[in-house]
């Protein structure tokens, strides 16, 4: 078999193995026969997960500052309103992007980016609806769809803590009323 071919496969094999598509012990045999006996390099892997690592904690911070961004751009500037959503609109936007990333990774980092999404879209809505309509009223129906939103997508993808966060949300609104 030539090179390229045995190197497209023992490129193969060692995705499978990183992403666990084969047991650990099958794809150590399948390279040992391919590598004919002799190991693959092992910095190259490690230099492979380093950069990784590395992907995935700028992903992490930028997602994370994603929240303060838009929380400052929506109260603590002097933009037009159009200008503040399209920057709102460009933020959320990479927000969505990070939680189809890990969620096609199907990581356990797609709830954290989930979160921050569901969190990014409160605020944008109450944003919207307090310029558009300034009641107190309709505010509160917001942040009770809001709630719902995160109890349906809590019990739909089985996240009791976005259930229980979406049910305390709506039981402090409904304290507010009576203090």
């Amino acid at each position: 078999m030539s090179d390229d071919r045995t190197k497209i496969i023992i490129k193969e094999i060692n995705y499978w193995k990183q992403y666990k598509m084969l047991p650990t012990e099958y794809c150590d045999f399948l390279l040992a026969l391919y590598t004919e006996g002799e190991s693959v390099s092992e910095k190259q892997e490690d230099v492979i997960s380093i950069k990784e690592k590395l992907f995935h904690i700028f992903v992490y911070f930028s997602n994370f500052l994603i929240l303060p961004l838009i929380f400052l751009i929506i109260y603590f500037t002097e933009l037009k309103f159009i200008l503040q959503m399209l920057l709102v609109f460009i933020f959320m936007t990479i927000s969505l992007y990070y939680y189809r990333f890990f969620k096609k990774k199907a990581e356990l980092n797609e709830v954290f980016s989930l979160v921050l999404l569901l969190l990014n879209s409160f605020l944008v809505s109450v944003h919207i609806m307090k310029v558009f309509f300034d009641s107190f009223w309709i505010t509160n129906i917001i942040v009770i769809v809001n709630c719902l939103i995160w109890i349906w997508i809590g019990y739909s993808i089985k996240i009791k803590f976005m259930i229980i966060s979406g049910i305390i949300g709506m039981l402090l609104l409904i304290i507010y009323y009576f203090i």
